[in-house]
C-alpha cells in the first residue's frame, strides 16, 4: 500500500542523500590495521568496519527501492514483486546491524566516557527497542491485532517534488489493511526522513546514519593517531582451492 501528501519545506531532500553511508579509505585505521595489535583488538575493528559497510549496502538498496516504489506509484503503476518485501528486508537489516554496531563499540575500554560512542549509542536506542519488540513477537501479536498494526511495522520516507521546494511524504504498510485510516501523519514521527515505526517505537534511519558517520569520523581520527608509524597487516584476502577426488578411493567405495 502507498500513500502520500505534499509538504513545503526549503530543506527538502531525497532518500538517496538521507541514507548515504561513507566508505572507508584504503589508509583508514579500520582497513590498515597494525599487525602489532592483539587478535581480539583486530577482530573488534574488523567487526566495526564491516558492520558500517553492511549498513551502507542496506541503506543504498533501501533508498533505491523506496525511490522506485514512489516513482511507480506516482505513475499509478503496479509494484513488481517483491518490492515491499525488499524494502522491509533492508530496513530491518539496518536495525539489526545498528544493534550489532552498538554492541561492538561498547567493547572499547571506558566506552561510556567517549562522547562519540556515547552519542551514537544514545541516539540509536530505538533500534534496540525495535529489535527487542520483534524478538518478543509471540507476546506482541495480540497487541498488534488490537491496534491493527503490521508485524513488520510501517515505513515512511520523503522525496522532493520536482521543480519546487516541496517534498512528498510516502508510506508503506505491509499486509492487509482493515482500517480506513493509515497513520501517515503521526505526531511522534518526524515529518522528514526515512523512518521505520514498529512496536510503539520510531527509528529514524537517516538520523541513525548521521550518528554512524560522526562515530566513524571520531574513531578514525583517534585510531590514526594511535596507529601512526606502526606496520600494517593484510586484509580482505580471497583464496580458493581446487579439490580433485581420489579415483582409487572412489572406486573402492563404489564396490
Amino acid at each position: 500500500m502507498s500513500d502520500h501528501t505534499g509538504v513545503t519545506d526549503p530543506k527538502a531532500y531525497t532518500p538517496d542523500r538521507d541514507l548515504e553511508v561513507r566508505h572507508f579509505a584504503v589508509k583508514s585505521p579500520f582497513v590498515n590495521i597494525p599487525s602489532t595489535l592483539r587478535a581480539d583488538q583486530r577482530v573488534l575493528l574488523n567487526g566495526i568496519r564491516y558492520s558500517v559497510e553492511m549498513l551502507g549496502v542496506s541503506c543504498q538498496r533501501l533508498g533505491e527501492t523506496l525511490n522506485r516504489i514512489a516513482d511507480l506509484r506516482q505513475k499509478k503503476e503496479e509494484l513488481p514483486q517483491p518490492s515491499i518485501a525488499t524494502a522491509f528486508t533492508d530496513a530491518w537489516s539496518i536495525v539489526d546491524t545498528t544493534v550489532r554496531l552498538q554492541k561492538l563499540v561498547q567493547q572499547f575500554p571506558k566506552w561510556n566516557r567517549n562522547s562519540a560512542i556515547r552519542g551514537f549509542v544514545d541516539s540509536t536506542v530505538a533500534a534496540r527497542d525495535l529489535r527487542n519488540g520483534f524478538q518478543h513477537l509471540d507476546n506482541e501479536l495480540r497487541t498488534l491485532g488490537n491496534t491493527n498494526l503490521p508485524a513488520l511495522g510501517t515505513l515512511r520516507w520523503s522525496t522532493q517534488v520536482a521543480g519546487s521546494n516541496s517534498y512528498r511524504i510516502h508510506a508503506l504498510w505491509p499486509g492487509t489493511v482493515t482500517s480506513t485510516e493509515v497513520p501517515i501523519n503521526d505526531n511522534r514521527v518526524p515529518m522528514s526522513g526515512t523512518v521505520l515505526r514498529a512496536y510503539g517505537h520510531v527509528f529514524d534511519i537517516g538520523a541513525a546514519i548521521e550518528a554512524v558517520d560522526r562515530l566513524v569520523r571520531s574513531l578514525e581520527a583517534s585510531l590514526s593517531r594511535q596507529f601512526e608509524g606502526q606496520p600494517g597487516s593484510m586484509a580482505d584476502i580471497y583464496f580458493s582451492i581446487d579439490v580433485v577426488p581420489d579415483q582409487s578411493t572412489t572406486e573402492t567405495h563404489a564396490k
